[in-house]
């Protein structure tokens, strides 16, 4: 981009990048790395945060576990040896609930289960976790702009029906996410008495996973930060979309007219 902006009538010395979910990720590590350092003045980050990344070992942990199930050496020659579609379809079980701890020595999932790879620190790319960082001034002369939806997790659970799982079952799924699943689980019970068991874990997923670790973001960020929350509540699949992840995208990109209607993702009108 600092190469080529210039032909694109764009200013080398006015640079923003932005992404949403993973692409939000990416642009808190790109905050966050020390091989940037002047690449970008502005990032905004939609939906995500600094906290999805993995530390190396338990990345390791993920990539023996898929090697195990492709039948290669855990090494970057033996998957070199396997076909597009086989690591597809290695993939696919390696993302089966269960398959490997992702937990780390906090006993959290760092993405609470919502992907078996992300962004690894301890290398020269990200040397420490993207919070550290930025608490010791990394990416202070970038402006940040963060933000999420206020209801994230309702885009699996809502159209899906998960929303309507029983109890035991989504505080055994909320186990394998976060320590103190029991009282976490009941203190929302409380607060929100007489929903669905899955819908108590949509509301869990949407704060532990979204809300909250972009806070400590926002927080940790020693420059200049801007927070949002996006409410707006789509009435698609009969309202059980509501805030969900991805809401505001429409919005951003000025394109409402292309999810509207009977099946569009802001619903029909």
């Amino acid at each position: 981009v600092q190469e080529e902006i210039a032909g694109f009538g764009g200013d080398a010395d006015n640079v923003t990048i932005f992404g949403e979910s993973g692409g939000a990720i990416a642009v808190s590590c790109l905050l966050a790395s020390p091989l940037t350092i002047g690449l970008f003045h502005h990032a905004a980050v939609e939906s995500g945060h600094g906290s999805g990344v993995y530390p190396v070992d338990i990345s390791r942990r993920a990539t023996a576990r898929l090697a195990k199930i492709l039948k290669i050496e855990p090494t970057a020659d033996a998957f070199r040896t396997v076909t597009a579609i086989e690591l597809i379809r290695g993939f696919k079980r390696l993302s089966r609930p269960g398959t490997v701890n992702l937990r780390d020595e906090y006993g959290i999932n760092p993405t609470f289960g919502l992907a078996v790879v992300g962004p690894v620190y301890g290398d020269d790319v990200l040397p420490e976790h993207p919070l550290t960082a930025l608490a010791s001034g990394a990416g202070a002369d970038v402006d940040l702009l963060i933000g999420t939806t206020s209801e994230e997790a309702r885009l699996w659970f809502g159209p899906t029906h998960l929303e309507h799982i029983p109890r035991p079952i989504a505080r055994w799924a909320l186990g394998r996410l976060a320590p103190r699943h029991r009282e976490l689980f009941r203190d929302y019970r409380k607060a929100y008495p007489g929903e669905p068991g899955g819908r108590t874990l949509s509301r869990v997923v949407t704060d532990i996973g979204f809300r909250w670790p972009a806070r400590l973001f926002a927080a940790a960020h020693r420059g200049r930060t801007w927070m949002y929350e996006m409410e707006w509540s789509s009435p698609a699949a009969h309202g059980r979309l509501g805030a969900a992840h991805g809401m505001e995208l429409p919005f951003v990109f000025d394109t409402l007219e292309t999810v509207t209607g009977p099946r569009g993702f802001l619903g029909p009108d």
